[in-house]
């Protein structure tokens, strides 16, 4: 699961379209959320987030990677690929 942690300021617009681009881009693979602004003080602090924006890859409830600060499209994507195969790894020993 990719979750998005973005504050609602100037780059708001910009990475929510970004992070709504990769979810339709990798449905079939990867579930990809968004913070709710009533719940991120609490969800920023069990994720361990300073800033905003910050994208944070979960599998099984671990984290396996982050990005802080804005990202392009190209970049997100990039770090989704770099992390894929070990969420399926993962998820073929559960099985």
């Amino acid at each position: 699961m990719l979750i998005g942690c973005l504050a609602q300021d100037d780059s708001y617009d910009r990475q929510l379209g970004i992070l709504l681009n990769v979810a339709r881009e990798y449905r079939a693979k990867l579930k990809v959320g968004l913070l709710a602004q009533d719940t991120m003080d609490i969800c920023k602090k069990k994720l361990h987030v300073a800033g905003s924006p910050t994208f944070v890859l979960m599998n099984g409830g671990k984290e396996i990677g982050r990005i802080l600060g804005i990202s392009d499209q190209a970049t997100l994507e990039s770090f989704v690929e770099l992390h894929l195969p070990a969420c399926a790894a993962a998820q073929a020993e559960k099985k």
